[in-house]
């Protein structure tokens, strides 16, 4: 016996978790991490703390300061700190220290400083607003008045995992450019500098629990196989979960994760399952577990669940 259960169109909506059909549907999200707004340091590798400007030369941003050492969230020592909300602390340069945020600046943020800060605009990486500098004023971290962002930190490798380099350019009226990586140059030639963070981004994740089902078996069913029906657009991915049990209130101990790579356009993907597992059960629950891409812009899709049991 085969008995059909249909998920239609299952999938993650970033900013707004929503999942059609069967039955009773619980979809839980988290953005970016459980720690919120945990500020991560800059990497203390001796080319990953660097950006460089053509008057000014090198900017440091994880510079030794004995006196008044600052440590970010991740309780690591470093000058600056990149959170899911802002750039903190300050990057040194031959031209006096680079405030990211005014609450790091030795008058505050009272007059004549006003409440500047560089902000993790989209919580993603992309940079925004403005840092100060005694000497020559304002570095913006965007082009005004096109409001085109030029700085962003991203995974370097794509997984939710750290670390991030920064790339891209800000603005200074006086001294120009600055860059936060040689790649942005097109070559790196002896000097390969970045500015590197311990911060990432990672995915949204969300779930869906089946109601339960009764094969009528009062013996116990004989459970075959699971198989699922749908999309895993590169970046993101899933996992599903089996459980059985003799009564209909569980207990529910889900066996897992049947995780596919990859589920070709209309073809089922289909695991098969361990009968010593789910002896004399008859009913069961099925789990799926969906992940976005890192930057929460694309979901997998769960179309159709079949499970195939014999009485």
């Amino acid at each position: 016996m085969v008995n059909r259960l249909f998920a239609n169109k299952l999938f993650l909506v970033v900013g707004l978790f929503l999942a059609l059909g069967l039955v009773l549907v619980f979809l839980i999200g988290k953005v970016d991490r459980a720690e919120g707004a945990k500020s991560y340091s800059m990497s203390s590798t001796s080319t990953e703390h660097w950006a460089w400007n053509d008057l000014i030369g090198w900017i440091d941003f994880n510079y030794d300061n004995d006196i008044n050492p600052n440590f970010c969230g991740d309780n690591i020592e470093s000058s600056a700190c990149l959170s899911s909300d802002e750039l903190s602390g300050s990057a040194s340069s031959s031209a006096g220290l680079i405030y990211l945020n005014c609450a790091d600046h030795p008058k505050g943020c009272s007059s004549p400083n006003p409440n500047f800060k560089v902000t993790n605009f989209d919580k993603r990486g992309t940079l925004a607003y403005d840092a100060w500098n005694d000497a020559f004023g304002w570095f913006s971290f965007h082009y005004l008045p096109t409001h085109s962002y030029f700085v962003v930190a991203q995974s370097r490798y794509g997984d939710d995992t750290p670390p991030s380099d920064f790339s891209g350019w800000a603005w200074n009226p006086v001294v120009g450019w600055v860059s936060f990586s040689c790649a942005d140059l097109g070559y790196c030639g002896t000097v390969d500098y970045k500015v590197t963070t311990n911060w990432y981004t990672s995915s949204t994740s969300g779930w869906l629990e089946s109601a339960t089902y009764d094969t009528g078996s009062e013996g116990g069913a004989r459970f075959n196989s699971i198989s699922f029906r749908g999309y895993i657009p590169v970046g993101t991915r899933l996992s599903f979960y089996f459980a059985a049990s003799s009564t209909s209130d569980g207990p529910w101990n889900y066996q897992g994760p049947f995780t596919p790579d990859f589920i070709p356009s209309g073809d089922l993907f289909s695991v098969p399952l361990d009968y010593a597992l789910f002896e004399e059960a008859r009913y069961f629950r099925y789990k799926v577990v969906l992940f976005s891409n890192s930057l929460q812009t694309i979901s997998p899709r769960v179309d159709e669940v079949v499970v195939n049991w014999s009485p």
